[in-house]
Formats: structure tokens, sequence, C-alpha cells
């Protein structure tokens, strides 16, 4: 069951029709649906300001040669530029409280997808 907490829109997130689309039916209300959740990048922390600073970096010093690049493995990247686990941690709370699903989250892709049925 859902709680009763008061919802905000977030600006530009609202969907139009597309151009001549039209209503073919009713939505099947436990047909089940999935979306996919983007993350913002983490904002805060030594990972954050590391990847600004580098960022500042690259951007002054010019180009370098591919090999004398230095690159981040995968495991530094998500923590670097992945998403905030709090961020994540605050969508699945959403989730669980909407009857939703949590199918799959990545850090690296800062994206946490959903499942559940228009009735949910």
């Amino acid at each position: 069951m859902a709680t009763s907490k008061k919802r905000v829109t977030v600006p530009g997130s609202e969907k139009r029709a597309m151009p001549n689309a039209r209503v073919i039916g009713e939505v099947d209300p436990v047909a089940r649906i999935e979306v996919t959740v983007v993350l913002r990048p983490r904002t805060s922390g030594a990972g954050a300001l590391k990847a600004k600073a580098a960022t500042a970096a690259a951007m002054t010093a010019g180009a370098k040669a591919p090999a004398r690049r230095q690159y981040l493995s995968r495991e530094q990247f998500e923590a670097e530029r992945g998403a905030d686990p709090k961020d994540v941690a605050a969508i699945e709370d959403f989730a669980h409280q909407h009857n939703l699903t949590v199918v799959d989250v990545s850090l690296a892709k800062r994206s946490i997808r959903l499942a559940g049925t228009s009735r949910t």
C-alpha cells in the first residue's frame, strides 16, 4: 500500500503524446511493465571532487596520445562517476512503498530498473 506523501512533479518530466498518436484501447491493469530510472552522477565525496579536477586538468592540458593517457578501471569509474548508493536506496524505498519490484541496479550505468503493473 502506498503511503500518503506529497508528490512533487519534476519540471520537464511530463510526457506528451507523440505526433499522430491515438488511443487504441485501455491499459491492461495486470500487465507487467518495466521502467528504467536514470540517476544523477555522484555529486559529493572525494570521488566526485577527483573526477571534476581530472576533467578540468584534461581540458586545460590539451590532448595526450592514447598511450600516454591514464584510464580508469571499471571499479574506479563506478566509484568516481557512478550513481550515489544513497540515491539508489531512496529509489528502492520508493519502489517498495509503491509495490514495485527492483529488477536491476547498476551504479556504473547510474540506472535502476523497476517493474510493476499499472494497477500498482
